[in-house]
């Protein structure tokens, strides 16, 4: 395991603090799915800070009546954003709560990348590619600019944390990864449980993917044995989820509305969320290229057995996730049933 460079960190946290500026000073923008947010974060809270440890069903909402929300949705960021209550005003309906909670899951998720990237690059390149990760247009300018998917973009802080706890698993070091793996998959299963179902296959292709043939059975066996505990310290809130799927209305996510919502490649209607996320795409494949044509003329670690591996695997990752977003990947989709909760084949 490689130390922390303290002189990174600053570089890190300065830029995601200089990110997520806006919503910090101003409270999140109100669009996308602001009002829900909004209104969630406010009854949640309030029931939480009145002592009720875990509000699944939101008093207040429906002129009284209630809403079951939290028995479906994860609570996770809800909790972290009812830390900043006491300690700073909420403007209206808890704008500026949210905001700073995304200020905060910007920074974060830059810090875990940052200790992910660092297990196989040198500090100042990990702080660099952490600097890209909270840059990159569909985290920063989709999710918080234009969407406003508060749980999706904390949900951008734990993916980075379960690789780096894999990693270390593949490298032998298993004391604190395999907690930490619990913990982190816990956390994104109780942020987001669209993204879960997306990334869940990633950390025990890449703990096969990232060791030496001699180590793979063991790595492959902590990752499983890791997220499954996560799963298991998860349950509280992921049981009653599953268990209550038929009282949602999931009529919109079948595979017939999907031809509407495929990444067309040819739309560039920015005053559309469809067309932002071409533009995002576009601008994160030529960031891919451009890393992949540095890596190739560069020499040393380039032509070391282990970053080859490292770097196949993700640009295998990248091909996939390509061809799930595109109409190529319709017979996919029909297939894979569990796939239609993703609701937006653009998420990928």
């Amino acid at each position: 395991m490689k130390k922390i460079k303290l002189r990174n960190l600053p570089v890190v946290c300065g830029s995601g603090l200089l990110f997520g500026a806006l919503p910090l000073w101003r409270g999140v923008p109100f669009f996308g799915d602001t009002l829900f947010h909004a209104m969630w974060y406010t009854n949640f809270s309030a029931q939480l800070l009145a002592g009720e440890v875990y509000p699944r069903w939101l008093l207040n909402l429906n002129g009284g009546l209630g809403s079951p929300v939290f028995f479906f949705y994860a609570p996770l960021p809800y909790y972290i954003t009812t830390l900043f209550t006491p300690l700073m005003p909420g403007g209206i309906h808890g704008m500026l709560h949210l905001g700073a909670s995304v200020a905060l899951a910007i920074i974060a998720s830059g810090l875990a990348a940052y200790l992910w990237l660092k297990e196989f690059a040198d500090g100042e390149a990990a702080a660099l590619a952490a600097v890209l990760y909270m840059l990159m247009p569909y985290h920063l300018t989709v999710d918080v600019y234009t969407r406003n998917a508060f749980a999706e973009v904390w949900a951008f802080v734990w993916m980075p944390l379960m690789l780096c706890c894999v990693r270390r698993l593949a490298g032998g070091a298993s004391k604190f990864a395999l907690p930490g793996l619990a913990l982190s998959y816990a956390a994104l299963i109780t942020t987001h449980l669209p993204t879960t179902l997306i990334f869940s296959l990633v950390p025990p292709c890449y703990a096969f993917f990232a060791c030496e043939t001699n180590r793979r059975r063991r790595a492959m066996f902590l990752t499983v044995l890791g997220m499954s505990l996560g799963a298991g310290l998860a349950s509280v809130y992921l049981l009653p989820a599953m268990l209550n799927q038929q009282f949602v209305s999931l009529g919109d996510m079948l595979p017939e509305h999907y031809d509407k919502r495929w990444l067309q490649l040819t739309n560039f209607d920015l005053k559309l969320v469809e067309g932002r996320v071409t533009v995002a795409f576009l601008l994160t494949a030529g960031v891919i290229v451009c890393a992949r044509v540095l890596a190739r003329g560069g020499d040393g670690a380039a032509h070391d057995n282990a970053f080859k591996r490292e770097r196949a695997f993700w640009m295998s990752v990248a091909a996939a996730c390509v061809l799930l977003m595109t109409s190529p990947g319709n017979f996919v989709w029909r297939l894979v049933k569990p796939l239609w909760a993703i609701q937006f084949p653009w998420r990928f």
